[in-house]
């Protein structure tokens, strides 16, 4: 498994240097058709990486 892991960071290799040093950025839109279905900002994600970090 470890030559997969390794071969996988070399093919991100290009995308992570264009987001860090071309200016890329990254998008992200959530679709529902209610608007109280889903949370206003993603600060969930982060509170649940809070969370697994004190873990």
């Amino acid at each position: 498994m470890a030559s997969v892991s390794a071969h996988t960071d070399q093919q991100n290799l290009p995308a992570d240097s264009a987001f860090r040093g071309q200016g890329h950025m990254n998008f992200q839109i959530q679709f529902a058709k209610r608007m109280d279905a889903v949370p206003l900002t993603r600060d969930y994600i982060a509170d649940h990486d809070r969370t697994l970090s004190l873990v």
